[in-house]
């Protein structure tokens, strides 16, 4: 039952996982490489995961952009590493403001690759909750 956020990016990727659908914990952070493939497995394997919400980084207009691109070529090659897995995308638009604002309160010493993925995934699970009520 555990979800995986995933904050997609250049060079790191960070993650975070709810164990309720309600909350969002920061988990990890690894670098995009050769071997982040294996690295999400191992981390999928270690939390148990059934989901995996990805991050699209829409623009404020909605159009398409470099960064999409590269995110949905990401979650295109992780579907053939991993395909035992369900992904999702959701809408990442302020994900970084709100990461950096959270990271005030958790100190500078959070890791803003993980408070971004965990904004991505609590808002996914609130979409969600709020969603199957309608």
């Amino acid at each position: 039952m555990p979800y995986i956020g995933i904050d997609y990016g250049d060079k790191k990727i960070g993650l975070a996982v709810s164990y309720d659908e309600k909350t969002a914990l920061p988990y990890e952070t690894i670098d995009n490489n050769r071997e982040m493939y294996i690295n999400l497995k191992k981390i999928i394997q270690e939390v148990s995961a059934d989901l995996i919400v990805v991050g699209i980084p829409n623009t404020l207009s909605g159009g398409e952009n470099e960064r999409i691109e590269k995110t949905y070529k990401f979650i295109e090659n992780l579907k053939k590493h991993i395909p035992d897995i369900k992904v999702m995308v959701y809408d990442e638009r302020y994900t970084s403001k709100i990461a950096q604002q959270n990271r005030n309160l958790y100190g500078s010493a959070a890791d803003v690759h993980q408070l971004s993925a965990s904004v991505i995934l609590e808002d996914f699970c609130l979409y969600n909750k709020i969603d199957k009520k309608s």
